[in-house]
């Protein structure tokens, strides 16, 4: 199982994240900002793009299972392969859009699943103002119908 270089740069943000954004007990969590860089799509491998959706939903690479389990679990959350989601950000980088992985995996998991902000927040540890924007940004970019 290829790993990639984007779950490593996931994880070294996440650490960064926890350190900044250390709250207090009565701290509001919408009032968190995310300022941290922007992550890279992974190459054209597609056990990288398949561990890079995967972990950002949750499945850390010791949970992520065998090859038949980690592209229905990819799908689960994505509705399309990792082809398609590479397909997809290839496109839009190429219409002048610069659309980060993490950000176009969170509007593809939101136009699939169609959960609401609050859901999202937990699952991508994002405030809610933060998805919105986002998932808003993404989905108006990307090109719907014939």
């Amino acid at each position: 199982m290829s790993s990639g270089l984007g779950v490593s740069a996931i994880q070294h943000r996440n650490n960064n994240r926890k350190k900044k954004h250390s709250r207090t007990r009565n701290e509001n969590v919408s009032t968190i900002k995310n300022d941290e860089p922007p992550l890279p799509l992974p190459s054209d491998d597609v056990e990288a793009l398949l561990s890079l959706g995967l972990y950002l939903v949750g499945f850390g690479e010791t949970r992520q299972g065998s090859s038949i389990i980690r592209m229905r679990r990819f799908r689960a959350f994505f509705g399309v392969g990792p082809k398609a989601i590479k397909s997809i950000h290839d496109d839009l980088n190429r219409k002048g859009h610069k659309v980060t992985s993490d950000k176009l995996f969170m509007a593809m998991n939101w136009l699939f699943t169609y959960d609401t902000e609050l859901v999202l927040s937990g699952r991508w540890k994002l405030n809610e103002k933060t998805i919105r924007e986002s998932v808003r940004k993404v989905v108006q970019q990307v090109p719907m119908g014939g």
